[in-house]
């Protein structure tokens, strides 16, 4: 999509979809699909909360092509708008919060984005849209990361050896032992680790 409207020469896209995916089930009613009024189907448009980290994808994809952007789906908090600013989304578009809640969750969103910006010393919107893209670095590739062990830190608990499930901590006596080369850099292990022992680097 990215590449289709670069060469058309579009500049602004509003973001807002929902996706044709197979109905949800329900586990109280023998597996019928949990639509009201309808039967023998086999696909339905759903949006809701869960749709949020596609709306995350998509601006981040558009921003880092320079587009102006519109972003919409699955937004239910004043939180999920200060992400998106964050992420550099010119206007935001909230639909399923106010059908769920009603208009007033408007109000109450600004308010909250202001509180926010006092709380934090910010004068204006547009002083922190977009401020977490130098962070990130492209939308497909990622900087390889390996795991990396301070002895020091590590309490014995055993959680990478024996949680992560990882072909490259494994443990020689009561020393844990990071192979390198076996190491993805998905970060479970250092997600697990509650001492700060591991840690990723870029390689």
């Amino acid at each position: 999509m990215v590449n289709i409207f670069k060469k058309a020469g579009v500049n602004y896209i509003s973001l807002l979809d929902s996706i044709s995916l197979p109905a949800p089930i329900s586990i109280d009613n023998n597996g019928l699909p949990m639509l009201r009024f309808s039967s023998n189907i086999n696909r339905a448009s759903l949006f809701g909360a869960w749709q949020f980290p596609l709306t995350l994808k998509y601006l981040y994809d558009f921003k880092i092509e320079g587009f102006s952007v519109c972003a919409g789906g699955g937004i239910q908090s004043s939180k999920d708008i200060i992400e998106l600013i964050f992420l550099g989304a010119s206007a935001i578009q909230v639909a399923t919060s106010i059908i769920l809640n009603g208009y007033h969750v408007v109000s109450e969103y600004i308010k909250d984005i202001k509180d926010y910006m006092l709380r934090n010393n910010i004068e204006s919107v547009s002083s922190f849209q977009g401020i977490t893209l130098p962070h990130l670095r492209g939308s497909v590739h990622y900087d390889k990361a390996k795991v990396q062990f301070n002895e020091s830190c590590c309490i014995k608990c055993n959680k990478c050896t024996e949680q992560a499930f990882c072909a490259a901590i494994s443990k020689n006596y009561d020393k844990v032992v990071i192979t390198e080369s076996l190491c993805d850099g998905c970060s479970l292990c250092v997600d697990l680790c509650p001492s700060k022992a591991l840690h990723l680097e870029a390689v």
